[in-house]
């Protein structure tokens, strides 16, 4: 019987470190998946000023005709 517990023990410690490799697994995609998100917000944020820089430059070149 003692066997028994002690198999029992081993396979609940074995699905404990799975849990917790699954834990960090989905920690990473998540601090991974916030962190294109912020490259993203920032690379649009560049591009909208850039619009406006070349709409400036736009106007300028269209009241010199």
């Amino acid at each position: 019987m003692t066997k028994q517990f002690d198999l029992i023990d081993a396979l609940e410690i074995i699905e404990f470190i799975v849990s917790v490799r699954n834990y960090e697994e989905t920690i990473d995609q998540t601090t991974m998946q916030n962190t294109v998100q912020d490259a993203v917000e920032l690379i649009q944020e560049h591009l909208k000023e850039q619009d406006k820089k070349i709409n400036k430059i736009l106007e300028i070149l269209g009241e010199e005709k």
